[in-house]
């Protein structure tokens, strides 16, 4: 998660991250081929901002209607 999230957002102040910041960030990170590990940036990103926001440390929140990134490779179960 800091491996990706850092390097992208890392020297800006939480309170100036846009929702296009976390789009652009979740969106290299799935087109690399890790739509898990974007889901787990944005989980971490999620908790980061929920934990200001009870802190008054931020009023608004960027990536609230960012959704999870679906797998294209899902696996199936097969019963035998």
């Amino acid at each position: 998660m800091y491996r990706h999230s850092l390097p992208a957002l890392g020297n800006m102040p939480l309170g100036s991250v846009t929702k296009r910041d976390v789009n652009n960030l979740i969106n290299k990170i799935t087109k690399d081929g890790t739509p898990v590990a974007a889901n787990r940036v944005l989980a971490f990103i999620k908790r980061i901002v929920s934990w200001c926001r009870e802190r008054d440390i931020l009023e608004q929140s960027p990536e609230e209607t960012i959704g999870r990134i679906e797998r294209k490779n899902s696996r199936s179960c097969f019963n035998s």
